[in-house]
């Protein structure tokens, strides 16, 4: 299904670098994301439960998915999904998303400039 990182020319991971750093600047939350993980799911509920919007990329959807979540790794040191950002923030994953939902800090983060 997936590529990795491996297969790919340094062009196209330089690209898809790129293109991961834009999806973080350009949505207030970006979520990195597999269709089949409970942890994701949950993530997304409890954002949709509080009406904030959202964008996510399906990992296990998208035909770079493994080369996605390879770099995301190197980016944030984090192998697991889902993988959160607000407000170009690393957030990290569903447990921190919901004690920063808990605490109010994600109210916080997304109005940060």
């Amino acid at each position: 299904m997936g590529s990795s990182l491996s297969t790919l020319t340094p062009q196209e991971t330089t690209e898809l670098r790129n293109l991961i750093d834009k999806q973080i600047q350009t949505n207030k939350i970006m979520i990195y994301s597999k269709t089949h993980c409970p942890y994701c799911h949950r993530a997304k509920s409890e954002l949709d439960k509080l009406k904030l919007n959202y964008s996510v990329i399906e990992l296990d959807r998208d035909d770079h998915g493994s080369s996605i979540q390879a770099l995301l790794a190197e980016k944030t040191g984090q192998k697991t999904v889902p993988n959160i950002f607000i407000n170009r923030a690393h957030v990290g994953g569903c447990d921190d998303l919901l004690e920063k939902i808990r605490t109010g800090e994600v109210y916080k983060l997304l109005s940060a400039s």
